[in-house]
């Protein structure tokens, strides 16, 4: 999998030319406070030294003009296309037909691209990977579907088709899953024109992208999900296979969700927190969707994803398996959220699809995939406390000078709401990540829970100066507690 972590949450890059979703003054204005909560000294430039360390080196990736600093601009191509992977070339046997309307709107999300092989490797019409963009349903573009199914549409096996669809900021759900399956319908609707099979259509995706897929497996036949979206209501929106990289699967609680910054994800999604809106947190949840009807799955995740918890798609899989879906579970062992350096990944893809669509006597493998090699507990221990802990601390005292230039009066509001937002995923990492002798983690744990109560007395009352200074005084509490109990420099 050529690293899938590129489509995660928050650690993305950006498009360079030929971008997908055309930018307007209203993108620059909705994500302007966004960059500027990032600009620590309240300076107006965003340079590359303010971004946390975390997530500084991708970010760069969108420094076009290579002047160590992020334009407005290039932080409006950043959130389009998380990962950059409208960088990758096309093949030279793969051609595109790009920005396709589907829903009969002028929503430019609501478009996709068709990717075909310039010289089949075989007679008629070809299989079919419709693509589901990750980003937690909040951020990202079709375009991203470029580093998963180049490959599959260059062996001339495959045709690709990346389906587009309204974020979580435009619509809640289910406009998500309409657009998908107003997608789904589109290719059908048009398979004789593109040389596609509408009898072998495959949903894959990663995370809310793997989500989105998973969710068109287990509704084949459920009008309730289908929309009314589209000039062909007359057409399945069924697929014949899923492949679900680390996506949720059950959005009906907060207890699974991992970080602040995915249960935001989720409340955004849904319209509202999941158990004020119990029928449409089980209508989104694949988990809850399962039936015979299913068609086969293959889902990858890695054990260590601080975002998606792993034990996520081994419900699934087991809840396939019970309703009697061919379901294989490809776990990644030492895998993050989508952080697989390992070609066999991409090898037990292929050999799924060609199970599915080519030869059922394919052999797929099943058996873990290890992508890090154990160290000694305490080694490993020792060294992923440090890391995050460094990590994780020249965010929070940088936020700590951020608020001090709110208290100053050089900041709104809405700065303050996303600073607080920045703040909650520095905390998010040092959760994640921090494994630490239990003195100190009981400590610093401690500290963290006053740091998200602080943040989320935020969201009630921006403009309260009271919120604002306990947050700082909560910062500088973690500051100084940190540097009691760690040796690190």
């Amino acid at each position: 999998m050529k690293s899938i972590q590129q489509v995660a949450l928050v650690l993305a890059g950006c498009l360079f030319a030929a971008h997908p979703i055309a930018a307007t003054p209203a993108d620059a204005e909705r994500l302007r406070p966004e960059w500027q909560a990032l600009d620590a000294n309240g300076d107006g430039t965003l340079a590359l030294t303010e971004i946390p360390e975390l997530g500084r080196a991708v970010y760069a990736r969108s420094d076009l003009d290579g002047d160590g600093a992020l334009s407005l601009a290039e932080y409006v191509d950043f959130n389009d296309d998380p990962g950059g992977s409208g960088r990758t070339p096309l093949p030279a046997n793969v051609r595109l037909i790009a920005d396709l309307p589907y829903a009969g709107t002028d929503d430019p999300r609501q478009r996709l691209d068709v990717y075909l092989p310039a010289e089949p490797a075989l007679d008629g019409p070809l299989p079919v990977i419709a693509y589901l963009h990750g980003g937690a349903w909040r951020l990202g573009s079709r375009v991203m579907a470029r580093a998963q199914v180049l490959e599959h549409v260059a062996s001339g096996r495959y045709a690709a088709v990346s389906i587009g669809y309204r974020l979580s900021w435009q619509a809640s759900w289910p406009a998500q899953i309409h657009d998908a399956k107003a997608g789904v319908r589109w290719i059908r609707a048009h398979a004789a024109e593109y040389g596609l099979d509408p009898a072998r259509i495959c949903a894959m995706g990663s995370s809310a992208g793997g989500h989105l897929a998973a969710v068109l497996g287990t509704t084949n036949g459920v009008p309730s999900v289908e929309g009314t979206l589209g000039a062909h209501l007359e057409q399945a929106s069924d697929v014949q296979c899923a492949i679900d990289f680390f996506g949720p699967t059950d959005l009906t609680s907060f207890e699974h969700r991992q970080t602040d910054t995915t249960r935001r994800a989720l409340v955004e999604l849904l319209g509202g927190r999941p158990e004020a809106l119990p029928e449409r947190a089980r209508e989104a949840s694949p988990l809850h969707q399962v039936d015979a009807r299913d068609p086969p799955f293959l889902i990858v995740h890695g054990t260590r994803d601080p975002l998606v918890p792993y034990a996520a798609s081994v419900a699934l899989a087991a809840a396939l398996r019970e309703a009697g879906v061919p379901v294989l579970f490809q776990s990644v062992e030492g895998g993050g959220h989508g952080d697989f350096p390992s070609a066999e990944v991409d090898l037990r893809v292929r050999a799924f699809l060609e199970r599915t669509f080519h030869d059922p006597g394919v052999d797929v493998p099943v058996d873990p995939i290890v992508v890090a090699a154990s160290a000694p507990a305490n080694a490993t221990a020792r060294f992923a406390t440090d890391d995050a802990l460094r990590t994780g601390m020249a965010g929070i005292r940088k936020a700590v000078a951020v608020l001090a230039h709110h208290e100053a009066g050089h900041l709104g509001a809405q700065q303050v709401l996303e600073q607080a937002g920045a703040i909650e995923t520095q905390v998010d990492y040092l959760i994640a990540n921090c494994r630490l002798e239990p003195q100190a983690d009981a400590t610093l744990h401690g500290i963290i829970s006053h740091l998200l109560g602080a943040t989320r007395a935020l969201h009630d009352d921006p403009a309260d100066a009271a919120p604002v200074a306990a947050l700082r005084a909560a910062l500088e509490e973690y500051s100084k507690r940190f540097d009691e109990t760690s040796t690190i420099d």
